[in-house]
């Protein structure tokens, strides 16, 4: 059998790192203008081994307009989470808020990050729609986990969420604003990246 090249055209997505923010005692992580445009089609959030300045806490996201973040209940979201509980026993929750004035990275009151040995947060988060003038905007949280350790034992809890922003449809979004419910953010890295959905592609 010979071997034979393959040439031709296809579109593949592709994503490319456009800022990554190394925490230190930071009260939030924002994203802005000169980095969300609209040469890309999707946004997405990567949060690795988060530790909060303030232990049992939730990771938040907002999102704004022309620099100023949108404070109010203009926010839906509809999250899921299992995981482990400290006797080993298997534990999973539901909730959802069409109402509310921030999108939830993590199960407010049943998940939260941690600030004892070992624990950390590490998340996947994408936003879509960011810059149609057409369309609401729109979150997922595509996985995200936390482990919560003592001298025994370790709760190991993982979400996935979906999400609506519903006001600004005619505006584009151009900042995004990662905080904790309570306190700074200690340690850790919050990195944006921009993909582009559909990218001409020719293997030579």
């Amino acid at each position: 059998m010979s071997n034979a090249r393959l040439r031709g055209s296809m579109k593949l997505p592709y994503g490319v790192l456009l800022n990554e923010t190394t925490v230190s005692d930071d009260a939030n992580v924002q994203f802005g203008s000169s980095l969300i445009t609209d040469d890309y089609d999707l946004y997405d959030v990567y949060v690795k081994d988060l530790i909060p300045a303030t232990d049992n806490t939730q990771l938040k996201l907002q999102l704004g307009v022309g620099g100023s973040i949108d404070n109010g209940n203009n926010y839906s979201i509809t999250y899921k989470m299992v995981g482990t509980n400290a006797s080993d026993a298997f534990e999973a929750t539901s909730a959802n808020a069409a109402a509310t004035n921030r999108f939830n990275l993590t199960v407010a009151s049943t998940q939260s990050m941690g600030t004892g040995t070992g624990e950390s947060w590490t998340g996947r988060y994408r936003l879509y729609n960011l810059r149609s003038t057409t369309f609401f905007k729109g979150f997922q949280g595509l996985d995200s986990g936390g482990v919560t350790s003592s001298e025994y034992f370790s709760i190991t809890r993982a979400a996935q969420a979906v999400g609506k922003y519903n006001n600004n449809r005619t505006n584009k979004v151009d900042t995004i604003k990662v905080f904790s419910s309570s306190g700074n953010l200690a340690s850790g890295t919050i990195s944006l990246y921009g993909i582009k959905t559909w990218q001409n592609y020719t293997n030579k």
